[in-house]
Formats: structure tokens, sequence, C-alpha cells
């Protein structure tokens, strides 16, 4: 709150001196705060910089550098069944900031499902010798575990992961 106050002197044709004062208040600007989004893998970990966000116009040399954001999502644990997450944006760091009502609006924070990749290496034509023939696969990711099953051209099928086929023919691993 400031108090303004007029001052006539007076002269020698009219009274004086003559005041009058007034008290005016300038309020402070709001100010919203928004925290980005973002997505990430399953199994990752996010890192906030504090500088992944937007914010409503400022006054000319009024700044925000910096901001604390959080999310339950950040961590390497967090789920794909639990997404999204927010993302809190709070503690505001920068110049001219007390002149504001700052308001933070939450980001959202997307975990997203991590790619897996499947292989089942060549396997070279074998001689028939009554033995099951068994194949294996590479999997990128250890749970759940992967099976095996066989098809053979003539639409049996072996498995999965279990009674690899011992009878000559062509079998589609799968």
């Amino acid at each position: 709150t400031y108090k303004v106050t007029c001052v006539y002197p007076g002269d020698p044709h009219h009274d004086g001196p003559v005041d009058d004062d007034e008290d005016f208040e300038i309020t402070k600007a709001p100010l919203t705060i928004t925290a980005n989004s973002t997505s990430k893998v399953y199994g990752t970990t996010v890192t906030f910089a504090g500088t992944e966000f937007t914010h409503s116009a400022l006054v000319s040399g009024d700044s925000v550098t910096s901001v604390t954001l959080t999310s339950t999502g950040a961590n390497a644990a967090a789920t794909v069944p639990g997404s999204p997450y927010a993302i809190e944006a709070t503690n505001a760091v920068g110049s001219g900031l007390s002149n504001y009502t700052i308001t933070y609006a939450d980001g959202v924070l997307t975990v997203t499902k991590k790619p897996v990749t499947v292989e089942v290496p060549p396997l070279p034509p074998t001689p028939y010798d009554g033995y099951p023939k068994v194949a294996s696969c590479t999997v990128s990711e250890t749970s759940p575990a992967a099976t095996l099953s066989y098809l053979g051209i003539n639409g049996t099928v072996y498995g999965p992961s279990v009674d690899a086929p011992s009878a000559a023919g062509t079998y589609k691993v799968t």
C-alpha cells in the first residue's frame, strides 16, 4: 500500500498551503507455472532439471529460472498400469516473483511399455534319428518367460515348451 500526497504551497492570490493524500495499492499479478508433460519407457528413471515448465506472461525484467519438479512416476519401478502420473511443480526461483500470486499446474508423466525382442536362431537341417529336436530362443526381458511351440507343415502343434518334434518334417518354431 502506498500513499500519494499532493501539497499546494499557496501563492499571493490563492490560499495555501493546501494538501490532500490518498492511499492506493498495487496488487500482485497472477502467474501460472505449468509442469511440462513427458513420457518414459518402463524401467527407466526420469531426472528433472527444474527447467521443464512453461509460465504465463511476466512483466519485463522478471523471470522464472527454475522450479522443483517431482513425480511418483519418475522412478524405474513406476508401472504402465499406474500411468499416467502427475508431475508437480513447486518452489519457483527467479527474479521479481514476490510481485506475483503463483499458481502451479501439474503436467503428466506417461509410462510406456518397454519394447521386447524375441529371436529364434536359425536351425540347420538335421537328419532323422528318432530324438526330439529342441530349438531355443533369446528374449530381451526375463519376465515373463517365453515359451516355444513347433508347428509342423501338416498342422500338428508341439508345445508350448514341451514335446519337441522328433519325426522327419519341416517345422516352424514360434
